[in-house]
């Protein structure tokens, strides 16, 4: 068993601009059009909304920036859902992703399955506050041994086909949740009251 107090974030893909698909939508409408951004979901991001008002002809001063930062005054959110990074987050908790799920709007994800991926040797996160405490850290670690005791005798005793699926609703504390995702960057920035966890696991991403 394996105790984890930081997570990891691995960038593995983000998206690209088909720059001459897009010269070809703008000359079929009879504009021009040329973002001062390199990035490509910033691209993407100003060419949505840009369609809904086909301002490509006119656009205001100060370029990307000024109008994805008008954008998110304004929260004109959905055209910022058109930019994705995929982002592979491993040593966080089912915690944090349970969380994430329930707040899911611009998020897609691939999760490590309890039901199939044995855990008879798992790794647990355990976060901050009791991991600085000597105290606490101590009973949270005999907690968990117990628990995962259990769920181990639980595997071996069940039937093979349905012993994981079973044995993992007993595991109660923080077991690893490794997963990919696909998300919009705007939403790596939690507010303060998000739990800890999970603004630590943005900061790793961001």
């Amino acid at each position: 068993m394996k105790v984890i107090t930081n997570p990891s974030v691995y960038f593995v893909g983000k998206q690209i601009v088909n720059q001459e698909e897009l010269d070809r939508f703008l000359s079929g409408h009879g504009v021009t059009w040329q973002s001062d951004s390199e990035v490509a979901s910033e691209v993407i991001s100003e060419t949505a909304g840009r369609i809904c008002y086909m301002s490509f002809a006119k656009p205001r001063p100060g370029g990307n920036s000024a109008y994805l930062k008008h954008i998110k005054e304004v929260g004109h959110g959905s055209v910022l859902e058109h930019s994705v990074f995929n982002l592979i987050f491993t040593g966080v908790s089912r915690s944090l992703t349970h969380e994430l799920v329930r707040h899911r709007a611009g998020w897609a994800y691939s999760q490590l399955s309890q039901r199939y991926v044995d855990e008879s040797v798992a790794e647990y996160v355990c976060p901050d506050i009791i991991a600085n405490d000597p105290e606490l850290l101590e009973i949270w670690q005999d907690s968990v041994e117990y628990s995962h005791r259990a769920y181990v005798k639980l595997a071996e005793k069940l039937n093979t086909k349905i012993r994981r699926e079973m044995a993992v609703d007993y595991l109660k504390h923080s077991p690893l949740a490794s997963g990919i995702m696909a998300c919009n960057p705007d939403l790596l920035e939690p507010p303060p009251e998000a739990k800890t966890t999970i603004r630590k696991a943005a900061r790793q991403a961001a």
